[in-house]
């Protein structure tokens, strides 16, 4: 079944703070609804997807995040409908997973969905969502990851998701979400692992171990380097071609997400402890308290940022757990140089 709603523009509360190093704007998107998944569509085109209180709505920029609309709800046949992951695959095609593992494709930038299946039959035993991970391959291929307790599982797609074949469980725990390397594609998850495949998603094996709780914020540096931070809020720095993982700072609460913005600098996001930001400019070696997200609302943090590049530019994307959006701009000319020795 195809959802289309009429196109109305909706005014949104905009101001510019200044209580971080990071020049954030903030946008009051939906009140209290968690953003936990955005998507760059190219050209200035963004989707994002909210969670609880008001779930499975899907808002679109057409400015690179400057103003926004709501364009569309999912329908769920479910009773936890929230919207854990967007993904564009370009030419139109857009995907959407949420907290039940319902798989949704659009074939419009976003402006219509469709229901094309429930994924998974597995259940988190935690009261974690379901489902958190779609991860869009080189080759096109449509991988879905999902969080069942008892040993979490990929599905497979190689039709633009028309259907999917479910692999063999490689993991005890849920998994999470995916990163691409240059060489290898990575999924990470609730056993501590992180966990590697070689062909295109088809076999998987474990490649390291951070410590021993779970694992959420993930991000590729670059080539086959990759950055791991975990539950404990510990931060490691990885390569896809070894088995081992390097420690390398503790800055504050568990680790929710990264977003590498290029020439070594880094956003840091917590959810736990003082939910505090954090920025580097040496690839993750050591980091700068940004504080609290500057949004005025108690308890928020950022749930979920992305990297959106333009000619002379990066935009930075954030959604936070109480229904902001946040943006900033990097000059690309302004960005530090700096590596891992």
């Amino acid at each position: 079944m195809k959802i289309k709603l009429s196109l109305l523009a909706l005014i949104f509360f905009t101001h510019t703070v200044a209580q971080t190093a990071i020049p954030w704007k903030v946008i009051e998107l939906l009140s209290h609804s968690r953003i936990d998944a955005m998507a760059d569509l190219g050209h200035g085109v963004v989707l994002v997807g909210t969670r609880n209180t008001t779930p499975a709505r899907i808002f679109k920029s057409m400015d690179y995040g400057f103003t926004w609309k709501q364009v569309s709800t999912l329908e769920s046949a479910e009773k936890r409908s929230g919207i854990t992951c967007i993904q564009s695959a370009g030419d139109g095609y857009c995907y959407a997973l949420n907290e039940s593992s319902e798989f949704f494709k659009s074939v419009d930038n976003g402006e219509t969905w469709q229901r094309i299946t429930k994924l998974s039959s597995g259940i988190n035993t935690e009261g974690h969502a379901l489902a958190y991970g779609i991860c869009i391959t080189k080759q096109g291929t449509i991988l879905v990851s999902d969080a069942n307790s008892s040993g979490g599982s990929i599905y497979r797609s190689t039709d633009r998701g028309l259907t999917f074949s479910k692999l063999k469980s490689f993991t005890s725990k849920g998994l999470y979400r995916f990163t691409i390397l240059k060489s290898f594609i990575i999924v990470n998850g609730w056993e501590g692992c992180v966990f590697r495949s070689k062909d295109d998603g088809l076999t998987w094996g474990r490649l390291a171990e951070a410590d021993k709780s779970p694992l959420y914020a993930t991000e590729s540096l670059g080539g086959n380097r990759y950055l791991q931070g975990t539950e404990a809020g510990n931060i490691y720095v990885g390569n896809g071609h070894s088995k081992t993982i390097k420690f390398l700072a503790k800055p504050g609460g568990a680790a929710d997400d990264f977003v590498y913005v290029g020439n070594g600098t880094i956003i840091y996001s917590t959810y736990t402890d003082s939910q505090h930001v954090f920025s580097s400019q040496n690839m993750g070696k050591s980091w700068i308290d940004e504080r609290i997200v500057p949004t005025g609302q108690s308890k928020d943090w950022l749930d979920h940022v992305i990297r959106i590049e333009k000619k002379d530019s990066v935009v930075i994307l954030g959604g936070t757990n109480k229904g902001f959006i946040l943006r900033t701009m990097y000059a690309l000319k302004d960005l530090r140089h700096n590596s891992l020795k």
